[in-house]
């Protein structure tokens, strides 16, 4: 978790100076894998995961195939959602019990800019099949690659695990959405899109913004920096030419979702 203090300096207001999540979906899917995998089936043991993440999967394939393949946040499952708004509901409840000296609250915040990647770089292996020192997941979105079910239920998933009963307390929540150019191409396209964005307000989430091209653009972007030198991406509540970015905060973008509508 990081901290960031911004004062709002209007009386009668929460102070916009907040806590920040980072990694939600990592933490929401590495419990889930625990309790499918070691409670629920009971197709491991604990000494038998913490042994493959010790060893950062090395020689631990089969156990690390099945934590990808556990039940993932994103993906519509009541019960995986609800772990999310669990742990959102706990962070505001801390931040409610302790105030600032002030007297003022934290708000908590999902809104990692790049705190992700670098995270991610001395977190060791987790429960949900992620090795160390990858990038964690961003903002309140679903781990990379592990949402399959298309935007829509994705963003119900996104609505069901914020804990929206503390209002303003629990505020910026940032999500990336990422479609190919063929997926919103033509009025159809534009149609769905415009479906999407509808979607997105009625559950009254807070944040989401789209990139729209292919992996093999961005792939061929690192490859070739001087031939895309005017690409464009949204990373993480901001733009920047893709090319100017680091190779790990590349990769963490190559890695998002394409979402199919």
């Amino acid at each position: 978790m990081d901290v960031h203090e911004r004062d709002a300096g209007i009386p009668g207001t929460i102070d916009v100076s907040h806590m920040e999540i980072v990694g939600k979906a990592t933490v929401v899917d590495s419990l889930a894998a625990i309790k499918h995998l070691i409670f629920d089936t009971k197709k491991l043991t604990w000494d038998q995961l913490l042994d493959a993440m010790e060893k950062n999967w090395e020689g631990a394939e089969a156990v690390r195939q099945l934590c990808l393949n556990a039940p993932k946040y994103g993906n519509g499952i009541e019960w995986v959602d609800a772990i999310g708004w669990e742990m959102e509901n706990a962070f505001c409840e801390y931040a409610d019990r302790n105030p600032k000296p002030d007297g003022q609250r934290w708000a908590l915040g999902q809104v990692p800019i790049t705190v992700h990647v670098v995270a991610g770089k001395v977190v060791s292996a987790t429960p949900n099949g992620r090795r160390a020192q990858d990038f964690l997941s961003e903002g309140a979105s679903a781990s990379h690659g592990a949402d399959i079910k298309g935007p829509t239920v994705l963003f119900n998933s996104v609505a069901r695990a914020r804990a929206g009963n503390w209002g303003g307390l629990n505020g910026a929540a940032l999500m990336n959405v990422k479609f190919t150019p063929a997926t919103v191409a033509g009025p159809q396209g534009t149609q769905s899109l415009m479906q999407i964005i509808r979607t997105w307000c009625s559950l009254k989430l807070w944040h989401v913004q789209f990139n729209i091209l292919n992996k093999a653009t961005l792939v061929e972007a690192q490859k070739n920096p001087e031939k895309y030198r005017n690409l464009i991406v949204r990373v993480a509540g901001y733009s920047a030419y893709f090319v100017e970015l680091s190779p790990s905060l590349q990769a963490e973008i190559i890695a998002r979702t394409e979402e199919q509508m």
